[in-house]
This record gives C-alpha cells, sequence and structure tokens, in this order.
C-alpha cells in the first residue's frame, strides 16, 4: 500500500511574491495619478490657457501639500505608485504623441517654415547655454528651461527629464518657468501682432515658432484669427518632432559626463532610451495612413492624458519648498529666453517674407 505524502499547500516562490506585492504598491499612487488626471483634464478644458498637464502638476502640488499635511500614511503609501507614474506614464504618452502627429498636413507647409523654425529653436538653445552659464544656472535647469521655451513647453519638459533624470524640483521649476511666459505669450501675442501688421499665416507661424506650450499657441491664434490658428497647429506640430534629435542629443551628453566621471557607459545610440526609437517609429504611421483619422485624434487625446497623469504624479512627489529654494534666476532666465524666441522669429517673418507661407 502506498502512502499519500501530505503535507503543506505548496506556495508561490519568494520572487513571485515580491513582484506581486511590489504591484499592489503601485496601485494606490497610479490610481491615484490618474484620477487626477482626469479632474486636470476637465480643469485644463475650461482654462484652455493654461492647459491639461499644467493643471496636472498643480493639482498634484496641491494634493501632495494636502495629503502630506492631513494623511500622510496614504502619501507614503501613494509614494511608490507615483514614482512608477512619473516614469513610465510619462514615457508611455510620449510615444503616442506620435501616432497624433500628421505627416501629410506638415509636408504641405513644413518646407516653407523650416528655416524659421529651425533657425529660431538652434538660436533659442544656444542662448540658453550661454546665458544658463553666464547666469550660474544650474546645468539640468538651463536644459529643461532651454528644451521647454525652444520646444513645446511641458511635453519638452517631460520627454528631457525622461533622458536626463533631474531631480523632482527642477522639473517642477523648468515647468513653472515655462508656463508663466507661456502664459503671458498667449495674452500679448494678439496684441503684438496687431501692431506689426502681420497677415493670419504670419501670425500663425510666428505664434507656432515662439510660444512654447501647445495650449497657449492655440489660445493666440485663434485669437487672432481662423486662418492664424490653423498655420499655428501645423507649425506647433512641426515643431514637436525637435524633441526626437534634442533627446538624443540630451543622451549624447549624459553619456560623455558619466564617462568622465568613470561610470560604464554602453554606446550612446544603446544607451537612448527605447521610448525615443518608439516615438519615432510612431510618427511614421500617420504617413503610412495604417490609421484613421479618429484614431489620430485619439491618441493625441490619450497622449496629453497619460503626460498630464505623469506631471500630476511628479506633483505629489514634490516638496514645494524645494521650488522656492531656487530663487528668481530661473525664472529672469526663462523670460529672456522667451522674449529671444519671439523676437528672432519675427525678425526672420519681417526681413524674409520669402520663407513665409503663401495665404
Amino acid at each position: 500500500m502506498h502512502h499519500v505524502r501530505t503535507g503543506p499547500p505548496a506556495m508561490d516562490s519568494p520572487q513571485k511574491v515580491s513582484r506581486r506585492s511590489r504591484l499592489l504598491r503601485t496601485l494606490p499612487g497610479l490610481g491615484f495619478a490618474l484620477l487626477l488626471a482626469a479632474a486636470a483634464t476637465a480643469l485644463g478644458t475650461a482654462v484652455p490657457v493654461f492647459g491639461a498637464p499644467v493643471c496636472g502638476i498643480l493639482l498634484g502640488v496641491l494634493a501632495g501639500v494636502l495629503l502630506r499635511r492631513w494623511c500622510y500614511p496614504f502619501h507614503a503609501a501613494a509614494g511608490s505608485g507615483a514614482r512608477v507614474a512619473s516614469t513610465y506614464l510619462l514615457q508611455a504618452g510620449i510615444v503616442i504623441l506620435g501616432v497624433g502627429l500628421p505627416f501629410t498636413s506638415l509636408v504641405d507647409i513644413g518646407a516653407a517654415i523650416a528655416p524659421i523654425m529651425l533657425a529660431t529653436f538652434a538660436v533659442t538653445l544656444s542662448g540658453a547655454l550661454l546665458l544658463g552659464r553666464l547666469m550660474k544656472l544650474d546645468p539640468e535647469l538651463r536644459i529643461l528651461i532651454g528644451a521647454g521655451t525652444a520646444i513645446c513647453g511641458a511635453s519638452a519638459i517631460a520627454a528631457i527629464a525622461a533622458v536626463l533624470h533631474p531631480a523632482k524640483d527642477r522639473i517642477a521649476i523648468a515647468l513653472g518657468t515655462v508656463l508663466t511666459f507661456s502664459v503671458t505669450g498667449a495674452l500679448i501675442f494678439p496684441v503684438l501682432g496687431s501692431l506689426a501688421g502681420l497677415s493670419d499665416e504670419m501670425f500663425g507661424i510666428w505664434a507656432g515658432t515662439a510660444i512654447n506650450d501647445t495650449s497657449t499657441v492655440v489660445a493666440a491664434a485663434y485669437a487672432f484669427g481662423a486662418a492664424a490658428g490653423t498655420y499655428a497647429v501645423v507649425v506647433k506640430l512641426a515643431r514637436s518632432l525637435l524633441i526626437v534629435p534634442l533627446c538624443l542629443a540630451v543622451q549624447a551628453w549624459v553619456a560623455v559626463r558619466s564617462h568622465r566621471r568613470g561610470t560604464p557607459v554602453k554606446g550612446v545610440l544603446r544607451s537612448v532610451p527605447i521610448f525615443v526609437f518608439l516615438f519615432v517609429g510612431a510618427t511614421f504611421l500617420p504617413a503610412a495612413g495604417i490609421l484613421p483619422a479618429a484614431a489620430q485624434e485619439g491618441a493625441g487625446l490619450a497622449s496629453t492624458f497619460l503626460v498630464t497623469a505623469a506631471l500630476a504624479a511628479i506633483g505629489v512627489l514634490l516638496r514645494p519648498a524645494q521650488l522656492t529654494a531656487a530663487g528668481v534666476r530661473p525664472l529672469a532666465f526663462g523670460g529672456l529666453l522667451g522674449i529671444l524666441a519671439g523676437g528672432v522669429s519675427l525678425a526672420l517673418l519681417t526681413f524674409w517674407p520669402a520663407l513665409t507661407v503663401p495665404g
């Protein structure tokens, strides 16, 4: 007769238990970041001059302050998920952003506005590096503010932050600085454009190349005229593609800096995060006609929502005291860069009108 061996039930391996516990620890923070993103999206729709991403980080900072003061156990429990959201939701949002870039529209206008766009981009970034050094600003902060001013505000800062991995307070300082002058641009650009006698097409190109955040570009351009709004949106989307070469350049800088410090570094291309290549691949989908127009529009909304959730998570993790420690230099730095970007773009439009797109 055979005896059946009995004993305690089989248990999962320690590795499985550890992975499961880590996943469970991330759920409160992830859920809270998504909830804040939903609220920020509604708020950004009601107040489009700010936009959902900026509202996301503001709500995140407010929620973090309140939770840290009145419900610290939940704030501590949400920390793990918030850190995951601030990284992986951010990268997912950037990849999906590529799906919403309409290459067919960009090709029609891109060649004509490329000289203005690239010159403004180059001068603004060069100014950020030189001026930041003169003002003795932190290198990571000058890159973040320079990228946000030269390309597309919060989205560019989010993309560069995913490559650079700066301290959370520097991300928040850069976002606050860029927001300040993005909103200022939305208010004063239509007035300045009218005084300068710009056509709708010229103003759309100017707004699309000089105002940093997409929501404020749209707000300023459509306030000037419907045709200006159409041009501004296309120019702004083309300008967003500059995120890719800038991410590669920043990654190369990070690799060189790590090598000088003795940190082992693989190749520059091998050390570029995978999301950068996925973003590049995603931008080809609209041009290939693989996705319908509705899917492209939905991709844009999904991208904004995920980036908003990531920025809300960053806000939750941030301590406001870290912002006040920066002083007024970042704000002055951002203001000077904004003036530089607007001045270069307007000068090109004014003195080289052949570069503009015929109305």
